[in-house]
């Protein structure tokens, strides 16, 4: 009886000391090719169809949950754009490390558009700092050429 006792005791340890994620967001999916410049003549990608869904602040007005102290920039592309993409921050008035370092591609469709969603710990507090990002979104070619690209505004005045 004792071995069962402390088996089961070991086993509850074990499940509180592991570390559960306190917020999820599905992240971007990576792509395995290389960024470069495209070659004499082969054909490239236009612009993204790219624009700003929402921004969406740390808030500690609101009930706590994990994801209260969490700041996201969701962008998004339509459904039929199952293209390739290089975010790079151009400028910024605060620290925003969450872009990825490489070319992604965005999930599976959702109400007839593709999101690529950009969190940060923006805290849990009533009252935010603005903030004005550029973001450069340059498509990318299945080989990796680059293409078109615009620059997207990201600006909250804050609260």
């Amino acid at each position: 009886m004792r071995d069962i006792r402390t088996t089961i005791a070991a086993a509850v340890l074990a499940l509180a000391c592991t570390p559960v994620p306190a917020c999820s967001i599905a992240a971007p999916g990576s792509v395995d090719v290389a960024p470069r410049a495209a070659r004499d003549g082969e054909p490239v990608p236009p612009p993204p169809a790219m624009r700003l869904e929402a921004i969406t602040r740390g808030n500690g007005a609101e009930p706590q949950t994990s994801c209260s102290d969490l700041g996201m920039v969701s962008l998004s592309v339509p459904d039929s754009d199952v293209g390739t993409y290089l975010f790079e921050l151009v400028s910024s008035t605060t620290e925003f490390p969450n872009l990825p370092a490489g070319p992604v591609r965005a999930g599976p469709p959702q109400d007839g558009k593709r999101y690529f969603v950009f969190p940060w710990i923006d805290g849990a507090f009533d009252e935010q700092e603005a903030i004005h990002l550029r973001i450069r979104v340059t498509a990318l070619s299945p080989t990796g050429a680059r293409g078109g690209n615009i620059v997207i505004a990201v600006d909250d005045p804050g609260r």
